[in-house]
């Protein structure tokens, strides 16, 4: 599935539908959430870095960065809804 979304890339075409929807599949196959609690930001890039841990192989340190970097990028994202939602 990488190498076809690279290809895409590479190519300047569009990426495949069929390719997104079997990455959050399998993003959404990785989260764990307990009974009774909300998903926290955590949850996702926990997820996130669980599911491209089983395409690239990397060592504890750079899951680790991952981990960081997206949930840094999703928290950006989180805070730029909140402030659209106290604008509106």
């Amino acid at each position: 599935m990488l190498r076809d979304i690279k290809a895409d890339m590479q190519m300047q075409r569009p990426i495949g539908a069929t390719a997104t929807q079997e990455a959050v599949k399998g993003i959404l196959e990785e989260m764990v959430i307990p009974p009774g609690r909300g998903t926290t930001l955590e949850d996702v890039s926990g997820a996130v870095t669980a599911y491209v841990q089983k395409t690239i192989h990397m060592d504890n340190d750079t899951a680790d960065m991952l981990r960081q970097i997206t949930t840094n990028i999703l928290g950006q994202y989180a805070k730029g809804e909140e402030s659209d939602n106290a604008e509106s």
